[in-house]
């Protein structure tokens, strides 16, 4: 199943990458839910339909003269929207996401955090079966899929030419107060990965304004890239673990806390 996965990305992998670049969905978070959804483009709704990701036709879609095929999935019957290409399923995925409410709170999430996605996809409730949001990651992480957003950072750079970094922080949520907090870093075209921590929150409050005040220290006194990292995923985790709006810390308490990996700080 692995070959047949690889195969299936290496196919639609621009697809998923120019859906990041218009809308901000993690390239990986899009192959994955192609690759589980359509059987890695082998069902019959995306052989016959070109559909890859299970979206049924709404009033909407038909009123506007979408097609449509009935098959059966939770019920028999089911209208499933039919395309002309499977560009125009990738697209319409992104729209049905982009302009359904119920999954608003993913687009505040980094086109990187491809963990953070798939729990908000599968809280929202795109999908009936259990672990949606595992199964995904599975998938991502058995493929090395989260690589094509690692592109699509690289690719901000260009776009964007007088931006000289891009930042961001991955964040694995398993409970309301628990999860693992990371950060990667792209300077001149290198990656630099902080360690994986795991955390218990007493206030998610905060954490994103306490990476970037750690990321402006860190470039106002010129520590190195992995430094850098390092320092400013260590200020934001510690701001999970204190109340209220202000990170309640100084560089020389950040600075021991990366060297001892202690966590327990609540004030």
């Amino acid at each position: 199943m692995a070959g047949k996965n690889k195969e299936y990305a290496d196919k639609y992998a621009e697809y998923a990458m120019e859906q990041m670049r218009r809308y901000g969905i993690p390239a990986s978070v899009t192959l994955a839910q192609g690759i589980l959804e359509s059987s890695n483009g082998q069902s019959e709704l995306a052989r016959k339909e070109n559909n890859h990701f299970g979206i049924k036709a709404t009033q909407s879609w038909i009123a506007e003269g979408g097609r449509y095929s009935l098959y059966s999935d939770d019920k028999p019957n089911e209208k499933f929207c039919s395309y002309d290409n499977v560009g125009d399923s990738y697209e319409h995925h992104s729209r049905f996401l982009k302009e359904n409410s119920r999954y608003a709170e993913c687009f505040n999430l980094r086109p990187d955090d491809y963990k953070g996605w798939t729990e908000g996809i599968a809280k929202a409730g795109y999908a009936t079966g259990g672990n949606y949001a595992g199964t995904l990651q599975k998938i991502i992480e058995q493929n090395g899929l989260d690589k094509y957003d690692r592109q699509g950072m690289q690719e901000i750079q260009r776009q964007y030419p007088n931006c000289k970094a891009v930042a961001s922080v991955l964040r694995n949520v398993t409970t309301v107060e628990d999860g693992e907090w990371m950060g990667i870093y792209l300077k001149d075209g290198k990656f630099y990965d902080s360690p994986i921590h795991t955390v218990h929150s007493l206030e998610a409050v905060g954490a994103g304004d306490a990476f970037a005040g750690g990321l402006l220290h860190s470039l106002i006194h010129g520590f190195d890239p992995q430094k850098l990292i390092d320092f400013s995923i260590t200020a934001s985790f510690m701001k999970l673990m204190i109340q209220h709006d202000f990170n309640l810390v100084n560089e020389k308490e950040i600075l021991r806390i990366m060297k001892t990996g202690e966590s327990n700080i609540q004030r």
